[in-house]
């Protein structure tokens, strides 16, 4: 008998699955190739406001908005918008309850060849001011400006007036520098890691201390660690791409 009942409901079971395989339908091309309406959606760190950017597409103006939402009254506020020609927001991080981090590209040229520029701007939320976060002294010290400027290693969440980045320029290779900059100008930005052979990638650890270099030379490959106890380099492993 219960031998009966069960084969009896695997076919219920196996005739209802072939129901619904059959009622299915493949879902049209454009929901996969369509653009996301709201992206970069993050929480401040103190939860009292929401981030996002907005796709706009209407007769009058297309582009992307950035989004500020209370989360006790769910008041919205209009900070910044791109129409997508000048410069394209692409992406959106909170670097304390101050100020969020805009990543944008846009058009250049150089020397007649057509490039992508990347910067990376700080958003006010309480005035939608929004600036350079790289300052002028800093710029000025560079040999040559990269077309990548924008790499943020470390928002320094118990730090509310600076973040580490990576950038190179300031030597005639590709090195970078990690410089950590004053995002409200009441300090100076400085240098807290100078290049070294080959290195184009910082990581940092969890107190904001840069830990790892990963140098790459033609197709090798090298991780480098300082060590906490006496601040030297060594030379963990190699590798071949």
């Amino acid at each position: 008998m219960y031998k009966k009942l069960l084969l009896v409901a695997v076919l219920c079971c196996s005739t209802a699955f072939s129901t619904f395989s059959l009622q299915s339908q493949p879902l049209p091309v454009e929901y996969f190739a369509s653009l996301p309406d709201v992206s970069s959606v993050s929480l401040s760190p103190d939860g009292k406001h929401i981030i996002s950017l907005v796709r706009v597409n209407t007769e009058k103006h297309q582009g992307k908005l950035v989004q500020l939402v209370d989360t006790v009254s769910n008041a919205k506020t209009n900070l910044a918008f791109s129409d997508n020609e000048r410069y394209k927001i692409r992406h959106l991080q909170w670097i304390n309850n101050q100020y969020v981090a805009v990543y944008a590209d846009f058009p250049a040229s150089r020397f007649g060849t057509p490039v992508t520029e990347s910067r990376v701007m700080k958003l006010d939320v309480s005035s939608g001011e929004l600036k350079p976060i790289i300052p002028r002294n800093i710029l000025k010290k560079m040999v040559w400006m990269s077309n990548d400027l924008d790499n943020i290693i470390d928002i320094l969440p118990e730090d509310d007036e600076h973040i580490l980045m990576s950038m190179g320029g300031f030597t005639t290779g590709g090195e970078e520098s990690v410089i950590r900059i004053s995002l409200n100008g009441k300090k100076k930005s400085a240098f807290v890691q100078r290049t070294k052979n080959f290195v184009g990638d910082w990581i940092t650890d969890n107190d904001g201390n840069v830990r790892v270099g990963i140098a790459k030379e033609d197709a090798r490959f090298r991780i480098l660690e300082k060590r906490s106890d006496t601040g030297k380099w060594r030379d963990l492993w190699e590798f071949d791409a």
